[in-house]
């Protein structure tokens, strides 16, 4: 009893009781990754000195902190995503955090930690990626509307030159080499009426007589 060491005792004693402690609320923060049986236990159990049951209360602690971080990326994959959301994930996929459970289960809590922090960022990645899409979709939308507006207005136009165009084609002209042309409705030099010598007024000269008829 001379030899016992109650300072020493408590120590080991005392960082025993934190590495169980520990290994209980990781448990609790995160299911199915088993602390109490886990890679803590193993080094708690091959302990030798205080120094080795402090080494595995630190892994406890570390164990702990990763499984909190693990749940808390869970919380918000598995919360219900939003429209801009949606459109960002559309032809994508929001990684697994089983790596992350597996991680934390085997005391890598720096692998737990990393995939844990993807997992969020390619959360708040869903919203710029939706409401890039989102824009560039109503923008196919105006540009599809301008289009269409161009090509009515066009059609319009091509409507109200046609009328013109066939009144332009069907006005009759008589074309004469070397000659102006001669609207058909104005009758020509031949075609107009001769005076007749009864038909003048006393006093007016005669008008001569027609060529004879070869």
């Amino acid at each position: 009893m001379a030899a016992w060491d109650f300072t020493t005792a408590n120590a080991a004693i005392e960082a025993a009781g934190q590495a169980w402690t520990l290994t209980g609320e990781a448990d609790r923060a995160l299911a199915g990754i088993d602390a109490r049986h886990g890679p803590v236990a193993t080094a708690w159990a091959a302990a030798r000195t205080v120094v080795d049951l402090a080494d595995a209360g630190a892994k406890a602690q570390a164990q702990l902190d990763a499984a909190k971080d693990v749940a808390a990326a869970m919380a918000v994959v598995s919360a219900p995503l939003d429209t801009i959301q949606r459109i960002g994930l559309m032809g994508t996929s929001i990684p697994s955090l089983d790596p992350a459970v597996a991680a934390v289960r085997s005391g890598d809590a720096a692998t737990a930690t990393r995939l844990a922090a993807e997992a969020r960022d390619s959360i708040r990645g869903l919203e710029a990626a939706g409401q890039e899409r989102l824009a560039a979709l109503v923008g196919a939308i105006v540009v599809l509307l301008i289009l269409v507006v161009v090509l009515l207005l066009g059609r319009r136009a091509r409507r109200r030159r046609a009328p013109n165009v066939a009144v332009a084609l069907a006005a009759p002209q008589a074309w004469v080499a070397g000659e102006a042309p001669v609207a058909a409705d104005r009758p020509v030099a031949a075609d107009r009426p001769v005076a007749a010598a009864d038909d003048l007024p006393p006093g007016w000269p005669q008008p001569p007589p027609p060529p004879p008829i070869a």
